[in-house]
């Protein structure tokens, strides 16, 4: 993570810290960006967010819109569920979800 050492704007330009924050989820982190702004006596918000990992999917195995063949499956539903976890139901349960 970055620490600045001074905030002073450059040129007239508000100053911009990149950061890269690796955490669980349910963390907020436009909050976060404004607890930094706070700390460092000032505000602060987010200018770009981008998730790179949701659970075991990364972006680096995404693909753009444009480079799906829609004729193609890109995950089977195992793989797109594969961090749920495994419930086993009798028959009649079974029965009772199927009918919501």
């Amino acid at each position: 993570m970055t620490h600045p050492r001074s905030t002073s704007p450059r040129n007239g330009r508000t100053p911009i810290y990149p950061i890269e924050v690796t955490c669980s989820s349910g963390t907020y982190i436009r909050t976060l960006a404004a607890d930094l702004g706070t700390a460092l006596g000032g505000g602060a918000h987010l200018r770009n967010l981008r998730r790179t990992s949701a659970g075991s999917f990364d972006v680096a195995d995404a693909h753009r819109i444009d480079e799906i063949d829609p004729e193609q499956h890109v995950l089977t539903p195992a793989e797109a569920l594969r961090d749920l976890p495994t419930v086993v139901v009798d028959v009649p349960t079974a029965v009772d979800v199927g009918h919501g």
